[in-house]
């Protein structure tokens, strides 16, 4: 091997090159400075007998640029290096003292005696040359390899070709015909008789199964010497190298030119990459070694709020490098590890261990730390959560209790990344922000759990909520029991006891009504064979499954909830299996569910994760649909009595169409000062490949107790007073919607989209789907409103927001198919003129599905989105079918209204295409509604018997409001204008009844002032007009009103600044008080 540089990471240093001292050296002057350049180039490379140690030099030699040479001393590192494994070959790195280059040495280990040390099908070899160079004329071939010739006294034969390409011994090397019956040939010159041992190596270039190979010497009486027979799986593709010894001997005649025959066994060629002998029968040890990887600890299974101390742990004898910074450890690039070591912020720890020259695999683990300083303000919607000591939050699918003025948040440990049972965690607090970890209530190895213990838990608790029973002054604990390995349990696990924070004495586990009621999948069997005109009725039919041995299993029971309403009766609502929800009275003391009073809700819609709340005798349930891990439509239904199961609503949708990649886990219910009620809406960001990473998404749901509705927006930024129970929100108002669009490839509409869409808008482009105000979905599988690039996995989508905005958040819809979901990388970029772009978000490596939200800085007048990858989550194969937009929403500051940026269409592959206005009738006399424009028409007044809302009556430009009116023709399409100057905003169609209610947005340019939200009739010319004021996004305080809008409590909110007090929020962060 010839001397090389190793680039090092201790310091900066010129250039040197490392040579053995071979001849006088020329001292560098004191106080040169002159630049070192790399001019010798002379090899390193020794040899010693299995067992020994080499004599390495203690100095090389320095060259520099001036030609003045002169001595260094070196210091090899030999930790974790044995050299007791003959015909091995070592890399030897050493510290050279004043330069940050490593010399770099080879080591062949040799057995004793060896006479022949072959390394084949090269022309050259740094473990031939120090074989050379320590045995000298006792090694009988004096190049690596060579073909047999009639001059020659040893050389090979036989070979159909060879690999020369690596460079490195035991990789190089010679393989042999295909066929039953061909062989390589050594021939070697043995001039004494005597015993000898063979050894050779062997290796799989390809990809054939169990290479086996007989080896066979033939001395020269043409005797037959067995030497190994079938080496059965000598080389594979799954251990591509290997090595095999055997002993033979020679009589005195018998002694001279002996041919070593490496014969193929079955269809294969035999190969050989290297090939030894030594005298005397030699025992040799030639197993290929191999080391374990190093553990790294702790497993960072979950984000730290805190610094944290990392140990390495490797086999005794071995040697651990690591780096810090992603890279891939070697023994030149690479740490040393030789204590535990303090990580205070992110870091990808990537370690492997050394052992007698044999590199194990490396360890890579990510660890994010996220240090917290002071208490939570606001709520980290999506991001990690940590409690006051620091550490991750794990209370996945929880629920809550408020008890004695505190709230307590029950819920899975997923700290070892597992589906297992790995605990019931119990968190406290007063303000829902700011958790103390209590105890974990229920643990695998609890009597009657049947769990086995932590670590090899044999069962699932899933989703559990915690209840207090007022009468028997109990808590009661509920769970959804499975075996680890499967949801065909489908149970219910209940644990009690007399204290919050006790340990909970497992009652029982089981499905309500085992014993008693066929399940779903019975019940199928049983009907079936009355269709099949087996049996005349239910009756009979069910006697004859019985008969046949089939007891009742009971109602299946997964994803639940309980709920203790207003008279202190207890509820359970759960999934059974993939059909339908069932409803369940509880017991007095909460411990049992009345299956005979029980009812299906829901047949055929496959919903689950319900949730459920009530506010003046009114019950909202929100459930989510039934795809794993991944996330879906979230919906909501009422009712006004929970045990009448024909009272229900239909289901509503609510939130977007992956719920902001979420699933419900609780609704939580806070009274406030002003006799209204706040809900929050609390989810899990579920990590399907890593649940310790799962986070939680707290949203404010926003309710209309006289319609009866519920709205939820995503917002990334609240916070919540539980005194007054007051929701206050960062203010953003909404650019993007309804704006001009365009996309490369133009692409097209989602099949079924319907146009004009639910909000009265007609699509003009394709693009324009992912920007009109529709993020949910109607399907229960794909998604029904979207733009698709067609089968591509890269594209382009952009918007003119028509003026600059300060921009602040990109949310971005993204299409999902249930069972197929897919993540996209893509890039967001910003621009004032459309031709030159700034990238103000890179997400090329996100994996995140369905939904992702992006914090944006700078003042844009364009926003592109650039798709460069979409792929299945499932199986990590592009997914370009899959591809596709729901929604852009781009959020920023709208309250001081820009000019219009003078600036032309940028050019495109996709022509922009501006949505144009839907048709209306001629536009009215109407006078200003805040008076102040002499020039405005005249304002139309409302018509008899015609009615109108609208949410908010106070609102700003950017914001969505709901407006709803009666009195119109049933049929008859609706304009939708904005008084002062009137600005059409949307046409819809009346229902049977007359009624209309419709989404709109307030124009981006609106002023401030008083405005009147007109609607017309076309064919009736029935108005409605309704006043609301209009104040700019600074202005604009939201406290939780029941007056809010669906879209508008996720939008907009006021932080009021005290006088001359700073103020600083983060999702990410905590801020001190």
């Amino acid at each position: 091997m010839r001397t090389t540089s190793v680039r090092r990471t201790r310091v900066p240093a010129t250039l040197v090159t490392l040579a053995l001292v071979c001849a006088s050296a020329v001292a560098v002057a004191p106080g040169a400075h002159a630049e070192v350049l790399a001019l010798n180039d002379q090899p390193l490379n020794f040899a010693v007998v299995a067992g020994d140690s080499p004599e390495l030099p203690a100095e090389v030699a320095v060259s520099t640029s001036s030609g003045d040479t002169s001595q260094a001393a070196v210091s090899w590192d030999l930790a974790g290096t044995t050299f007791s494994q003959p015909y091995k070959s070592y890399t030897i790195y050493g510290d050279v003292a004043g330069v940050d280059e490593a010399a770099t040495a080879t080591v062949e280990t040799l057995a004793d005696d060896t006479v022949y040390f072959i390394d084949s099908a090269v022309a050259s070899s740094a473990a031939f040359d120090g074989a050379k160079n320590l045995l000298g004329d006792a090694l009988r071939n004096d190049v690596p390899d060579q073909p047999k010739a009639s001059d020659s006294s040893w050389g090979y034969a036989g070979q159909d070709g060879s690999r020369a390409d690596a460079g490195t011994k035991g990789v190089n090397g010679h393989y042999g015909y295909n066929g039953v019956g061909n062989s390589i040939t050594y021939t070697l010159d043995l001039p004494d008789a005597g015993e000898y041992t063979l050894a050779l190596g062997l290796y799989e270039w390809w990809s054939a199964s169990d290479r086996q190979i007989d080896v066979t010497v033939i001395d020269s009486l043409n005797e037959q010497h067995a030497v190994v027979r079938s080496a059965s799986g000598d080389v594979s593709p799954s251990h591509r190298e290997s090595a095999v010894a055997g002993t033979f001997e020679l009589s005195e005649a018998a002694a001279g030119e002996v041919t070593v025959r490496i014969s193929n066994v079955g269809w294969q060629g035999a190969s050989v990459t290297w090939l030894a002998a030594a005298r005397g029968a030699q025992e040799l040890d030639l197993a290929v070694a191999s080391v374990e990887a190093p553990v790294v600890s702790p497993s960072a299974t979950v984000v730290y709020g805190s610094a944290q101390t990392v140990s390495i742990n490797a086999a005794d004898d071995a040697v651990v490098f690591y780096t810090l910074d992603g890279s891939a450890p070697t023994r030149t690039s690479g740490t040393r590890y030789s204590d535990p070591f303090l990580l205070d912020s992110s870091a990808t720890v990537r370690a492997l261990a050394f052992r007698d020259g044999v590199a194990s695999a490396v360890t890579t683990v990510d660890y994010t730390i996220a240090p917290v300083d002071g208490e939570y303000e606001s709520v980290p919607v999506g991001q990690p959560w940590f409690d006051t000591e620091g550490n991750s939050i794990q209370a996945h699918g929880g629920g809550f209790l408020e008890h004695d003025g505190a709230y307590y948040w029950v819920g899975e440990d997923k700290a070892h990344n597992g589906a297992s049972f790995n605990g019931t965690n119990l968190y406290r607090s007063e303000d829902l922000l700011n958790w103390q970890f209590v105890t974990q209530i229920l643990v695998p190895e609890a009597s009657g759990l049947d769990c086995n213990v932590r670590g090899a838990a044999s069962c699932k608790v899933e989703r559990p909520k915690l209840l207090f029973n007022e009468t028997t002054d109990a808590f009661v604990l509920w769970g959804h029991w499975e075996t680890a390995d499967s949801y065909a349990a489908s149970e219910v696990v209940v644990a009690t006891s007399p204290t919050i924070d006790g340990d909970y004495e497992v009652k029982y586990h089981g499905r309500p009504g085992a014993g008693d009621v066929w399940d779903l999948e019975q019940q199928h069997a049983i009907e079936a064979t009355i269709g099949e005109g087996r049996y005349a009725d239910f009756a009979a039919a069910e006697a004859a499954y019985r008969t046949a041995g089939n007891d009742p299993l009971g109602h299946q029971s997964r994803d639940f909830t309980v709920y203790v309403d207003s008279d202190r009766d207890g509820w359970l609502i759960s999934a059974e299996a993939h059909e339908q929800l069932r409803v369940y009275p509880l017991s007095a003391d909460y411990e049992n569910a009345d299956f005979e009073k029980s009812y299906p809700l829901f047949s055929g819609e496959s919903r689950e994760a319900a949730a459920i709340t009530q506010v003046d005798g009114t019950y909202y349930l929100v459930t989510s649909g039934q795809s794993g891990w991944y996330a879906n439509q979230l919906k909501y239904a009422t009712t006004s009595d929970l045990s009448d199961p024909n009272g229900w609503s239909e289901n509503h949708n609510l939130g977007n169409n992956t719920t902001f990649k979420s699933q419900p886990a609780y609704v939580v219910s806070l009274p406030r000062s002003d006799g209204g009620t706040s809900l929050v809406y609390m989810g899990d960001r579920w990590v399907a490949g890593a649940l310790a990473t799962s986070t939680y998404v707290w949203l404010p749901l926003d309710l209309d107790p006289v319609q009866k509705t519920l709205g939820l927006e995503y917002t990334d930024e609240w916070s919540l007073d539980v005194p007054s129970g007051q929701i206050e929100q960062t203010p953003s108002g909404l650019l993007s919607q309804g704006k001009p669009s365009s996309s490369d490839p133009v692409g097209s509409l989602s099949a079924g989209y319907s146009t004009p869409s639910e909000n009265g808008e007609t699509l003009g482009s394709p693009a324009a789907a992912a920007n009109d105000g529709i993020d949910d979905t109607t399907s229960p599988y794909d998604n029904s409103h979207y733009f698709f690039p067609g089968s591509t996995s890269t594209y382009s989508w952009q918007v003119d927001l028509q003026s600059e905005y300060d921009v602040s958040r990109a949310d971005i819809s993204w299409r999902s198919h249930n069972g197929s979901e897919s993540y996209s990388g893509y890039v967001l970029s910003g621009s004032t003129d459309g031709e030159n772009w700034t990238t103000i978000a890179d997400r090329t490596s996100n994996r995140q599905v369905g939904f992702t939200s992006d914090a944006l800085e700078g003042s844009y007048r364009f926003v592109r989105v650039d798709v460069n990858r979409v792929i299945n989550d499932h199986n990590g194969n592009e997914a370009a079918w899959a591809a596709g937009i729901v929604e852009v929403q781009i959020y920023g500051d709208a309250g001081e209204s820009p000019e219009p940026t003078p600036t032309a269409t940028p050019e495109s592959t996709a022509e922009p295409t501006t949505t144009p206005e839907p048709t209306a009738s001629a536009t009215p006399a109407a006078p200003a509604a805040g008076g102040s424009d002499p020039t405005a028409p005249p304002l139309p007044a409302t018509s008899p018997d015609a009615t109108g809302s609208v949410s908010v009556e106070r609102t700003a430009p950017g914001v969505q409001i709901d407006v709803s009116a009666t009195g119109f023709r049933p049929g008859e399409r609706v304009d939708v204008w904005l008084y002062s100057t009137p600005v059409l905003l949307a046409a819809v169609v009346a229902d049977s009844s007359g009624a209309v209610s419709t989404r709109i947005t307030i124009p981006a340019d609106a002023v401030r002032g008083d405005h009147h939200i007109v609607l017309i009739g076309a064919e009736s010319n029935v108005t409605v007009s309704i006043p609301v004021q209009v104040v700019s996004v600074r202005e604009l305080a939201v406290t939780g009103s029941t007056a809010a809008t669906p879209r508008f409590i996720a939008l907009l909110a006021a932080i009021v600044l005290v006088a001359g007090v700073g103020f600083s929020l983060s999702s990410r962060r905590r801020v001190l008080r």
